[in-house]
């Protein structure tokens, strides 16, 4: 399936942009397991586990949670409770990534980590996400998101 060019988000696109990614991966795309478990490591490191009883994670665009394994078994050995809220708007991949989280939980993995899903844009979820009412997060990361920039063309500062 062809995109059209004026297409700015491939959140419905779903099978092209696993053609593209995949594309990118087989042509030389290198991943350091052993430098991403260090970095995580060292970032949760950051939060201290006694002042944090409970902390919360924000997931952008996941897809079926391969990246995010890393993440939740280091947090999920050292922290005592986790939210671990998860946004993305393609289904399959949710469905995916909840699949994932079954079988760990099945194998008494990630028993201390409470999951929240929507199947979502970012910018949708923020649209009623309420800080006030939920908190802030402790860790947000974002994984292969940036396509669902409500306004690619608007310059933002983060």
């Amino acid at each position: 399936m062809a995109v059209p060019v004026e297409i700015k988000s491939l959140v419905h696109y779903p099978c092209a942009y696993f053609k593209s990614l995949n594309a990118i991966i087989r042509n030389g795309y290198k991943n350091d397991d052993d430098k991403r478990t260090r970095d995580i490591i060292e970032t949760f490191e950051l939060i201290d586990s006694n002042d944090n009883p409970e902390v919360r994670i924000l997931a952008i665009g996941p897809g079926p949670g391969m990246s995010d394994k890393v993440i939740l078994d280091v947090v999920s050995a050292r922290f005592k409770a986790i939210v671990y809220v998860v946004i993305e708007p393609i289904k399959t991949e949710l469905q995916k990534f909840k699949d994932l989280v079954t079988l760990k939980t099945e194998q008494d993995q990630w028993k201390n980590v409470h999951f929240e899903y929507h199947c979502t844009t970012i910018e949708e979820y923020l649209d009623v996400y309420d800080s006030d009412v939920h908190g802030g997060f402790h860790a947000i990361h974002a994984l292969h998101c940036v396509y669902h920039l409500r306004y690619p063309d608007r310059k933002s500062v983060v």
